[in-house]
């Protein structure tokens, strides 16, 4: 396959593309100061952008490192600094994006527009619903430790296979040997994974008794027909991980799908039935608990448990949502969320807002 170039020109890299790349990169960021800065001078900021690029004057800042407990795992975020890293990041993107989306797998579902955690949920109650032969059996593993075991010199020569523009290249060096692994909360990472498993996608989706396959960021799942031949696509995936310095987690597994149903992006799907994973369940128990405590309800909460109801609409969730309308007056939470959006979008515009006062 033909390698990609003539990317950073200045054909391709206007004031216009540099405006989008920071309206882009400001998304749910509003509030912060760093953000509202760039905003009041937009345009001088879309020019400097555009010089750094064309110039190749750009020089990444020093992550903020900062630790989040996530699904029970202590993670570690690396966050850039919103100008101008961010919104180089951004710009990367925006440059390869549709070439990307083409050549990985249509069922690699993370960062990609269209193609989020929705998509694989509703690809797989599909399968599980009309294929019952096809969904058999199912093989879930992940990659061990990914995001701190990808190293730079093997994501480079990745993108070398991929792009041929020397100065694409050289901006996307800077920012990949910033970091001695794929960094967690960089904007880039979601699509470097992407094109890192890009061959173990192929290389599981080519066999035989593979009938459906879905991977969400190192997470990955094929549904089997048949039980021998599925065993034997381990070793090709431990193969194929090999060569980039990966390995598959030990978690990896192969089940009976009507034996114990598939624990995978908040669900437990069954061959008849789809239910809340028990930690997101729980979740949404101790969150309304401690909202309904509350006498003033914050901005962050509000969307939190707006959010993790609107995961669980997509299962049986009859009795969940009975339980949150018997603690939390739900027309309070959307009426706070809709005063936070006017408030920001006016100060986005320089004017001032009153917000109205909320009666809980």
């Amino acid at each position: 396959m033909k390698r990609i170039g003539n990317l950073i020109t200045k054909e391709n890299i206007t004031h216009d593309f540099c405006l989008t790349a920071i309206e882009e990169a400001a998304r749910h960021k509003h509030k912060k100061l760093s953000v509202q800065k760039v905003f009041a001078n937009i345009d001088k900021y879309a020019d400097l952008l555009k010089e750094m690029i064309l110039n190749d004057t750009f020089t990444p800042n020093k992550y903020i490192y900062e630790e989040r407990i996530e699904n029970g795992k202590l993670r570690k975020l690396h966050k850039p600094k919103f100008f101008p890293d961010t919104c180089v990041h951004h710009i990367l993107i925006m440059l390869i994006q549709d070439k990307l989306v083409k050549r990985i797998d249509p069922y690699a579902v993370a960062s990609i527009k269209g193609r989020g955690q929705m998509k694989a949920f509703t690809a797989i109650k599909k399968w599980i619903t009309y294929d019952k032969k096809g969904t058999t059996y199912v093989i879930k593993g992940d990659i061990e430790k990914f995001f701190d075991n990808v190293q730079p010199d093997v994501l480079m020569e990745c993108y070398k296979r991929f792009i041929k523009d020397k100065k694409y290249l050289s901006l996307k060096a800077k920012i990949v040997y910033s970091c001695k692994s794929l960094p967690l909360g960089n904007y880039c990472s979601a699509f470097d994974a992407n094109l890192l498993l890009k061959e173990m996608d192929s290389v599981i989706r080519s066999q035989p008794t593979v009938k459906h396959y879905v991977r969400y960021m190192d997470d990955f799942v094929a549904f089997c027909d048949d039980w021998e031949k599925a065993k034997l696509i381990k070793p090709l995936v431990e193969k194929v991980l090999k060569k980039y310095k990966l390995k598959p987690k030990h978690t990896y597994q192969l089940f009976r799908l009507e034996n114990r149903g598939l624990d995978f992006i908040g669900y437990r799907f069954y061959p008849n039935k789809i239910i809340l994973r028990k930690r997101v369940l729980k979740g949404i128990l101790n969150q309304t608990r401690r909202i309904s405590k509350l006498k003033i309800i914050p901005v962050k909460d509000a969307q939190g448990i707006t959010s993790r109801l609107g995961v669980a609409t997509h299962c049986y969730s009859k009795k969940i949502f009975n339980f949150v309308q018997k603690n939390i007056n739900m027309y309070v939470v959307k009426d706070i969320i809709r005063e936070n959006s006017r408030l920001i979008s006016y100060k986005m515009n320089g004017k001032s807002y009153k917000p109205k006062r909320i009666l809980l």
